[in-house]
């Protein structure tokens, strides 16, 4: 289904998106204000409780990376989409 009003869309729980930094959840927890205020971390969509867009969440940490990413660093954004693919 494409994207916009209505579309399903699997979202990210602060565990995954926490996986997702290589932290654990309480550090995730502890800095997640810090990220968000200071280095334009993305914000969890409204209305959806404590979750995030999963491209979000790939282009911020894509931003965060040197211009010359490994092949295993470019892969990880694939592997949190298939680790997110059971999360609504």
């Amino acid at each position: 289904m494409p994207d916009g009003f209505g579309a399903s869309r699997d979202l990210l729980t602060a565990p995954l998106v926490a996986k997702a930094l290589g932290r654990s959840l309480n550090w995730f927890y502890r800095h997640r204000t810090e990220l968000e205020e200071d280095h334009s971390f993305p914000k969890t969509i409204r209305g959806c409780g404590t979750r995030w867009d999963p491209r979000a969440i790939d282009a911020w940490l894509n931003q965060q990376m040197p211009a010359a990413a490994s092949a295993e660093e470019e892969t990880e954004g694939l592997l949190l989409r298939r680790a997110a693919a059971g999360v609504r």
